[in-house]
């Protein structure tokens, strides 16, 4: 049964708990994200609200992608947080922890469980039925669907089910974490750890990961959905001239207006667009360079289009990820 959230003014002495469960190659970017948010609201209540402890799945030392490495405990067998943080790792090829397995021992002793980024792709993965239930960052979204023709998981930065919430991280983990400790401190407590942190406004879990404008500028929303348009159709690329149909819109308007307000082509901002995702592919899968072409819609011109955007041609990199392993 989950636990309720504990709704006292920020004067109340009752400590609650977070367990942080790290991965081998963990993202830095998260864990500072959900910690330090602790931290800073401890300051501003003047006492020890908020307690968490680090732990894996052996137990010892876990190292971050950039090398900085954290100290932790082996996972109890009947862990009674209040809340755990699943912070999983940057490497897709690498064997991480059971997800599915260790959410459940905490959800059995009444955590929230929060599956950051790669974690929350472990997961879907392990629940594909239920994958439009749940969120993850929008390059393991994009995994998911080539490797594992999982369709169909949400695009927002956070998604709430059952006693489990699933998310983006990065960035957004600070969003989590604010969200999260809004249960527990006053609006006013928690407008002085947003403003600390330079965050100037929380978004909501149901916020989209970001596109290429954040703003209520009508031009903008058409050209968000040209965007959308783009990004489900990477595989087989559309025409500027049936994009600017289907947002109801001249050539010559989408055009000037994404230029305007992006400060490149539309045709530009697809190309790279189509690249990157040939980038993510080449990086984290085991497609082969042919399949990664195809999937992106390329019949030809392939190689020569990625150096110029990245500098190397794709054997370049795939041979540089073989050479680490």
């Amino acid at each position: 049964m989950e636990k309720q959230a504990n709704t006292t003014l920020d004067t109340a002495k009752d400590v609650v708990t977070f367990d942080v469960v790290l991965s081998e190659n963990f993202v830095m970017m998260e864990l500072s994200g959900i910690v330090d948010v602790l931290r800073i609201a401890n300051r501003v209540l003047s006492f020890e609200k908020f307690k968490w402890k680090f732990c894996s799945e052996d137990g010892g030392r876990v190292t971050s992608s950039i090398g900085a490495y954290v100290e932790t405990e082996v996972i109890a067998e009947n862990p009674r947080p209040d809340h755990v943080v699943f912070i999983g790792s940057a490497d897709p090829f690498y064997m991480s922890l059971d997800v599915e397995k260790f959410a459940a021992r905490y959800r059995h002793g009444g955590a929230l469980v929060i599956l950051l980024a790669e974690a929350a792709s472990r997961y879907i993965s392990s629940n594909q039925d239920n994958a439009i239930l749940h969120t993850t960052h929008w390059e393991n979204r994009a995994l998911l669907e080539e490797e594992q023709g999982i369709y169909g998981i949400r695009s927002s930065l956070a998604v709430t089910q059952d006693q489990v919430i699933t998310s983006a991280g990065m960035g957004a983990t600070a969003d989590i974490a604010l969200a999260l400790l809004g249960r527990y401190v006053s609006s006013a407590k928690l407008m002085i750890v947003s403003k600390i942190i330079l965050h100037d406004r929380i978004r909501a879990f149901d916020t989209l990961q970001p596109e290429i404008l954040a703003t209520l500028n009508t031009d903008a929303r058409i050209l968000n959905k040209a965007v959308k348009i783009m990004q489900e159709n990477i595989e087989e690329p559309v025409t500027m001239t049936d994009l600017a149909k289907s947002i109801g819109r001249t050539p010559r308007w989408l055009e000037r207006n994404f230029k305007s307000l992006t400060g490149c082509s539309p045709g530009r901002y697809y190309r790279e667009l189509r690249l990157s995702h040939a980038h993510n592919l080449l990086l984290n899968t085991n497609m082969s360079i042919q399949e990664v072409a195809l999937a992106c819609g390329y019949q030809s011109g392939f190689s020569v289009a990625y150096r110029q955007s990245f500098g190397q041609t794709p054997h370049q990199v795939r041979r540089a990820q073989i050479d680490k392993m």
